[in-house]
Formats: structure tokens, C-alpha cells, sequence
């Protein structure tokens, strides 16, 4: 099948709550005492992502997430969808992996650090677009309204709560996931509007409150609620999640906006490629087929060298 563009990315963050707080234990007047604050770092590491993997193979042929990237404490997963049914399973895992970590070591002694998370899903590539770091060895990174969304409603999360997008909350009650609480509408830098956050329980007494949506049912009412704010077509912060080919075919159906948007998108980025056709095709070629070739082609090098010293002064 040809690789049409459309993706969807499940994206997954986890962090360790006031560590900032806890580096600044380590110093007194300026001075750092000891690097022991740093083991706790290490450690998060890799037992949460051990912790993690070992929750999803729980589950027959699901894919292990890719590393994104680690920002301090935080690592963030990333995972192309490709069957709705799957986002529960990554979810649900991803949660029960929060609660693995922060419980007491086998000495019954307390972590010094809980971990949090926060969950969010990312449609490509009109919303948002994957891009290819010059010189970073293929290393991909994504940029988009839905990457930003993520990171302004991860502050809420805390580690009794898995704070989960929009997106994802509708997705979880399509398929009748329980413990969604409505948590409260913020105001998202950079995306001009409110936008409401969703948490699952990610401990048997939470500390945080949380509404549960009750009418006409909790699940019911959850999917009427987020979709009120997808028919508000007016604004680019609100966009129903689109699996273009949703092995559960729940949310294979594209908005008809999105898709003019997608042929207007792909036209452009053939027009573009189009006036790069050209400029590249003036660079010299270096192939050496014969002697008299490789002797041109030296040639060129040494003229390109001449000029680029010019140039320089």
C-alpha cells in the first residue's frame, strides 16, 4: 500500500514530580554535597521504560513505542497508530506503569521522587509535521498544534493522575474505558482558546479532583462532551482524532475540511519540490567513471575551494 501521508501519533510523557526541588537538596551554599541525587536520574532511566515494556507484553504483537526524546526528567514515547483499539492498551499500560514505579521499594522505603505522566495523540501532517534533523544522523522530530497541546497539559499531570488530551479521552470512551474524570477547562499558551483536560485514575485515592460526567451515562456523556467541542469547526484547537486505516474502523472517516486541506497541502510540496528540482541539479557531480573524469572532477573541487576562499574575505 502507498504511503499516503496521513499518520496518527500516540504520544506518551512521563516525568518525576518537584525534581527541581529535590537537585536543589543536594547543594548547600552553592556547593554539591554529593552526586547521589543524580542516581535517581540514572535509575528512572531505565527501570521506568524496563517497568514499561515488560506492562505491553501483556499484550500479543503490540509495538513496542519509539524514544522520542528525553528533556531532564522527562522521556517522551511516540507510536504510530494504526488500530484504535490499541491506544487503551498503550494507555492503560503506560498508567499501570506509573503506579508500578512509584510504589515502595521491597525495604518499604519511599521513592524520593514520584513519577507523572500525561498522554496525547498528534494527526499528521496537516496539523502537525514530521521533520528530519539536518545532520542529526535520520533523527526525526515533530512540530504541530497537537505537540504543543501536549506539552502545555502536561503541567497538570500530577502522580495520581494520568492527564489525557481531548483526542484520546473521546478514542478511550469509544471503547467503554472506565475512570475518565472531566478535570477542567485551562487556558493553553499559544492555543488561544480553553481547552478542556481529562485524567484517568492513576491511583485508588486520588488526591485531585475530578468530575465524573454521569448523564446520560459516564461513557456517554464523555463522547457527547468532547464532541460538542469537535463541532466547534471554527476552532484549529479542537480536531477528531482520523486513523486512516483503522484496523477497528472507528476513526478511519477524515473530515471532508481535512481533506482538501491535504490535496491543497500535497500540491504545494510538489510545486516546491518542483523549483529545488533545478537549483540541485546545477551542483557539480562528482562520479568518477574514468581517469579523465576523476581528473574534472578535481578540478571542480579545487575551483569550488578557490571561490569559497574568495568568498570568505
Amino acid at each position: 500500500m502507498a504511503d499516503s501521508g496521513w499518520a496518527y501519533r500516540l504520544f506518551l510523557s512521563v516525568d518525576l514530580q518537584n525534581s527541581t526541588g529535590f537537585k536543589k537538596k543536594a547543594y548547600k551554599d552553592g556547593v554539591p554535597q554529593n552526586a547521589e541525587w543524580a542516581w535517581v536520574f540514572e535509575d528512572f532511566y531505565s527501570e521506568f521504560s524496563d517497568i514499561f515494556f515488560l506492562k505491553l507484553n501483556n499484550y500479543t504483537n503490540l509495538v513496542k513505542p519509539n524514544l522520542w526524546k528525553c528533556l531532564g526528567d522527562e522521556i517522551i514515547y511516540q507510536i504510530e497508530i494504526n488500530d484504535s483499539a490499541d491506544v487503551e492498551k498503550y494507555v492503560l499500560s503506560f498508567r499501570d506503569s506509573i503506579l508500578s514505579y512509584n510504589a515502595k521499594s521491597p525495604n518499604n522505603k519511599e521513592k524520593p521522587l514520584q513519577a507523572q505522566g500525561t498522554v496525547w495523540g498528534a494527526g499528521f501532517p496537516i496539523r502537525n509535521h514530521r521533520v528530519t534533523i539536518p545532520n542529526g544522523n535520520g533523527q526525526e522530530d515533530f512540530v504541530g498544534l497537537d505537540i504543543d497541546i501536549g506539552f502545555r497539559i502536561s503541567k497538570y499531570s500530577k502522580p495520581e493522575r494520568l492527564v489525557i488530551s481531548l483526542p484520546i479521552a473521546y478514542i478511550l470512551s469509544k471503547y467503554n474505558c472506565e475512570n475518565i474524570r472531566y478535570y477542567d477547562e485551562i487556558n493553553a499558551k499559544g492555543v488561544d482558546s480553553e481547552y478542556p483536560i481529562f485524567w484517568i485514575l492513576s491511583s485508588k485515592n486520588p488526591k485531585t479532583p475530578g468530575r465524573l460526567l454521569l448523564s446520560p451515562s459516564p461513557i456517554d456523556a464523555i463522547l457527547d462532551f468532547c464532541s460538542n467541542y469537535f463541532d466547534n469547526v471554527g476552532n484549529p484547537a479542537y480536531s477528531k482524532p482520523f486513523i486512516e486505516n483503522d484496523k477497528s474502523n472507528l476513526f478511519c472517516e477524515i473530515d471532508e475540511k481535512m481533506r482538501i486541506l491535504k490535496e491543497e497541502n500535497d500540491k504545494a510540496e510538489l510545486e516546491r519540490k518542483g523549483r529545488l528540482e533545478p537549483l540541485l541539479a546545477q551542483e557539480p557531480s562528482f562520479a568518477v567513471e574514468n581517469e579523465q573524469d576523476e581528473t574534472e572532477n578535481s578540478q571542480k573541487l579545487q575551483k569550488l575551494q578557490e571561490n569559497y576562499q574568495q568568498n570568505l574575505f
